[in-house]
Order: C-alpha cells, then structure tokens, then sequence
C-alpha cells in the first residue's frame, strides 16, 4: 500500500508555483526577441548586424509576444474580471508556452524554406496552421481542465491562435520586414486551422474517454472532472473537489472525546479534542484543516485552549466535507459543557514493548495516552487497531481512554495495519499500565500556544501552530509538545528533545496533528526538511517556560460518545490510488501515440484544403 501510495503522490512532483505575471511577460519578450532575431538571421544572414538585432527582434516580439500577451488579457477578463490579475498570470503563462509552440513553427518554416524544402514539399504557412491548432487545444485543457472554466474555455481557446494568424496576415502585407511565409488567403488559413484543431480535439475527447473508464467503472466519477476540481483547488482554494470525493464517500460511524481540564476555582484550563478521524486529503479540502477549525471553535467556546491531537485513524476516516468541522465543533462543545465529573488527582503512566512506546496521564480510571516508535516509522494507525488498543487498556480498569498518536517520526515504513507486528508490540504494552489510583496525587497543569503566524503551508506549519501542555503530579514532569504539522524527520526530534533537556522533564515528546493542509503542494512536507523549521526550537523553548509559568492545580474530566460524518470510505484511499497508478500508466503509452497520430492526420487534411 505504501509504494502503490508513493507512485500516485509521484504525480505532485510536475506541480510548480508560477513565476510572478511581470516576470512571465517578460519571458514572453525577451524569448520571442531572440527567435525572431534568429529567424531574420536564417532570412537574410549576418551582413547588417543591427538589423538582426533591429527588425529580427521587432519581428518575434510583434508576431509572437504581442498576440500571446493580448490573449492572455482577454481570457482574464472572461474569465473574471474581478480576479484579473491573478488570471492574467495564469494565462500569461499559458500564453508564453503557445508561444514557444507557434514560433517554433514559424523558425522551422522558414528554416526549410531557406533550403528550398517547403516549396516542393508543402505550403509555407502548413505548420504554422498545425501549430495554431495545437494552441487551440493547448488553451482549450489549460483553461477547461487545470482552471476548470467550464464553457468558457471554449471561446478562451480560439483568443490565441485567431490573434496569431492575425498579426501573421497583418505584418507580411504592412510589415517593415516582411516574413517569407505565405499565408494566402486569411479565411482558409482559419478554416483549415479549425480543421486541424477538430482532428486534434477529438483525439483528445478519445483520450479523455480512456482515462474516465477506471474512474467510471470503479467509483462512478469523471477522473477528467475529478482532476479539473483537484487543479481548481490547488491554483485557487476551490472545494468543488469535495462534491467528487462525496460521491466515492460513505457515512460512517466514529467516536470524539474530550479531557476538559479546569482549575479548582471551576474555571476552564484547557480542552484536549480526540476526533477519531483523519485530517486529510490536502489542502483545505475534508478534514484538512480540522485541527485548526476545531481548535478555534472550541477556544471560542470555552474561552481556553484547545489542543487538537492526531489521534488513531487512517486515510478511510477522511471526512469529505470541510464543514462537517462545525458539525463536530458544536458536539466537542457540546461534551465539553456536559462533563460534570472531574478528578483532582493524576499519575504519569508508561509503557514500552519491541520499541513501541506508550505514555499518557491517568486521572482517576480515566487515561489520555500517546503512541510513538519513535525514531522508527510513527505514522497513522487503523481505526479498528486503535479502539482494540483502547478496549486493551479499559480491561486494566479503565473507563474512559483517548488515544493519540503522536506522528512524531517520518522514517522508512508505513501505517500500522492488520497484522502489523506493530500493533502487538503496542498491545503488549498496553497489558502493563493500570490506573493506580492509590497511588495518584494532586496534579499541576500548565498549557501555552504561539500561533506561529509568520509560517506558512509552505513552511510545513498549520493555521493551529504550536500548543505546549506541562504536567506535575507524584513529583514527576511531563511536557506534550503538540505542533500543526504532518510529521518530522527523526533528526529535527531528536534536536527538540535535546534543546529541552535543561528543563529536567521525566517525559518529553513532539507531536504533530497530522495536519494535511501542508501538503498542498508536495506529497511530503514533514518538519526538518527545511532551514526555516530550525527557527521553530527556540518558539518551542518559549512556549514551554509560558508553560511552566502557567502551571497551577487542576481537575480532569473525561467525555467520549459516538458520531457520524461522510467519510472517503473503507480502502476508497488505496483503490482510488491504485486507479490514479492505473490512469497514469495508460497515458505515458497512450498520450504520445495519440498526440502523434493526430498531427499527422492534420497535416493530411491540410492536402485537402490547399
């Protein structure tokens, strides 16, 4: 499951951030300048210098970069005119790759001409006609697919290719210097380009129909919508992807839990939220952004911090949609207000087995625990897995038991799943902890947040930042470093852990919420793999004296209940990774093949409409 995960995340790795839309344009410029200069210098040679220079660059600029740029203008107002400038980057960068498409052709024609091939071969203006096709059909996918402008891009594919042959008409009768390339008669030109283009489209519409049928047959979805929604949201936070994923999806049936902790006074101290789903897919689609909207609906509610962990759950527990975060908010609130009975004393409780780690707090027979195998591979756990962990540990006494997996180490290995040696080791050290109320004393808690605002997605940081909660009971120190984060590498850890050492902690570990919302534009982005991530040590360090200062006596109580949401489903995630494997495989075949096969049909045809 894991490698098949790997070659379908492989796909992110062609994902890229454009340049800013000056700098496009000037690309734009400054390549159709040098191609034009090269084209008068395969016209007329290097005898006058300055006019390659002069009238070769003029040329380029006014028959490429122009009519590219102007396209680029009007597909942006169409396209909104609210949103121009973000469009017409978008479209710049569309426009600057048809460029390079269009006058390459122009270059080749009049390279062949130059050696008198075109004349006894075919018309002059032959590619320059296939070439305006295929930026019709370049402009059509970019804005029908990767910005998923429905209709529209039908009329935003024809700006580009009717703007060039313009120019090209225009410019060989009024020109300065005229090109060598015959366009004859500009009706034909446009009558044979749409030809061209139909031949082109409809391969294309085939290709389209081999890539849906996986899609189709498996989960009754378009993979051709399915990926104009998934560009859509990547390029501008458009969640229409979800409407998809809801269509694979399934209700299900999961638990939430709350520790509420309050001082003696009756005052709210903090709130650990235990959702037991999975926050993901990517960007701000389902359960991505949870443990941030969570966090802030229940701090708004109880006025107190609200740590939101990762707790044991997999891809299938995906919620489908972003605003099942308020139906889950309004019951965590909901727990929250109802917990009425709550213990003043705790203990620290470990455990360790075959390198599985286990350690928590105990408060009365309720238990808050965390899994890690840290520096080996510590990442999701199968929900199943994990209530049988639970059930486990309530068979030494315990009543009430949230679960957290502290997704502290990203190292070779994968999910903990059916069969895993593992979830035994785990389960081996559940068998040893027991509440022990006898032996539980008065505790301390002391908790501190930094919304770390100046990080970014990018960075690898989530909107709920860094949240620190220190406990002291039996004389024992615990600190839970919790950051919005998917993962860490084992170095980073470790160098955490070191930096806190000077605090005298009997137990200290980072946690990450497993926040998909980094994971917009990589398939990983775990911390430690950027320099910007050593800044995050002394924040730690920070939040953790606030922490310390912050401590003071205070009572726990425990509330867990059932729930339902759309979830992606039972193995959806690994059947629908498998398909996008399937889907991609046929297209390194089948795209080149039929991309060939439709220009040379073009070209054909073009015989017939001389």
């Amino acid at each position: 499951m894991n490698d098949v995960k790997q070659k379908a995340l492989g796909v992110t790795d062609y994902a890229f951030e454009l340049p800013p839309y000056k700098r496009i344009v000037l690309y734009t410029v400054i390549f159709s300048a040098i191609v034009g200069m090269l084209a008068y210098l395969l016209q007329r040679g290097l005898s006058e210098p300055a006019s390659v220079f002069l009238f070769g660059g003029a040329e380029g600029i006014i028959l490429a970069a122009l009519p590219a740029l102007a396209a680029a203008a009007l597909a942006a107002t169409v396209a909104s005119r609210k949103e121009f400038r973000r469009g017409f980057r978008r479209f710049a960068f569309v426009g600057f790759v048809c460029s390079i498409v269009y006058i390459t052709s122009l270059v080749a024609t009049i390279a062949l001409d130059s050696r008198g091939v075109t004349s006894g071969f075919l018309e002059h203006a032959s590619l320059a006609v296939i070439a305006n096709a295929l930026v019709l059909v370049i402009w059509f996918v970019s804005s029908f697919i990767a910005m998923n402008l429905g209709k529209k891009s039908f009329i935003i594919a024809f700006f580009h290719p009717l703007l060039n042959l313009a120019f090209l008409v225009i410019w060989q009768g009024y020109g300065v210097v005229a090109p060598s390339i015959e366009v004859g008669s500009p009706w034909l030109g446009f009558v044979r380009m749409i030809f061209a283009a139909f031949i082109m489209m409809f391969a294309l519409g085939a290709l389209f129909f081999v890539i849906n049928a996986p899609a189709k047959r498996n989960f009754g979805i378009s993979s051709v919508q399915a990926a104009a929604l998934f560009l859509a949201q990547w390029h501008s936070g458009e969640k229409g992807l979800e409407e998809v994923l809801a269509e694979m999806g399934e209700k299900a049936q999961t638990y939430l839990g709350v520790a509420s902790f309050r001082t003696l006074d009756g005052r709210q101290k903090a709130v650990f939220v235990a959702p037991y789903v999975h926050f993901g897919p990517m960007g701000n689609l389902g359960g991505s952004e949870f443990p941030f909207l969570l966090a802030e609906a229940v701090e708004k509610h109880a006025r107190a911090p609200a740590l939101v962990f990762h707790t044991t759950a997999y891809h299938d527990f995906n919620p489908v949609y972003s605003s099942s975060s308020k139906q889950l908010s309004k019951e965590i609130n909901e727990l929250v207000d109802s917990t009425k009975k709550f213990d003043s004393k705790a203990s620290f409780v470990s455990a360790g087995s075959g390198g599985c780690s286990v350690a928590g707090m105990a408060f009365g027979k309720n238990c808050f625990l965390t899994l890690s195998r840290a520096p080996l591979a510590t990442d999701d756990i199968e929900l199943a897995l994990g209530l049988a962990l639970i059930n486990k540990v309530k068979s030494s006494g315990f009543e009430n038991v949230l679960l957290f997996d502290r997704h502290n180490s990203k190292a070779p290995g994968g999910a903990v799943e059916v069969g895993s040696k593992t979830f035994y080791c785990y389960e081996d050290a559940m068998e040893m902890l027991s509440p022990n109320e006898g032996r539980q004393s008065r505790f301390k808690l002391g908790v501190s947040q930094d919304p770390l605002s100046e990080f970014t997605y990018d960075d690898g940081i989530g909107k709920a930042g860094l949240k620190v909660a220190v406990f002291e009971a039996c004389g024992k120190k615990a600190c839970f470093v919790l950051l919005d984060a998917n993962n860490c590498l084992p170095p980073f850890r470790q160098h955490v852990l070191e930096a806190l050492e000077k605090y005298g902690f009997d137990f200290c570990d980072l946690m990450t919420t497993d926040t998909h919302a980094v994971n917009k534009n990589a398939a990983d982005n775990p911390l430690g793999t950027k320099q910007v991530h050593l800044k995050l040590i002394p924040r730690i360090l920070q939040a953790v004296e606030h922490a310390l200062g912050d401590s003071e006596p205070c009572k726990a109580g425990f509330a867990v209940k059932r729930t339902e949401l759309e979830v992606l489903g039972a193995r959806r995630s690994s059947e629908l990774l498998s398909t996008v494997n399937s889907v991609v495989a046929v297209l390194k075949i089948l795209a080149p093949t039929i991309f060939v096969a439709s220009i040379v049909l073009a070209f054909l045809t073009l015989f017939i409409l001389r």
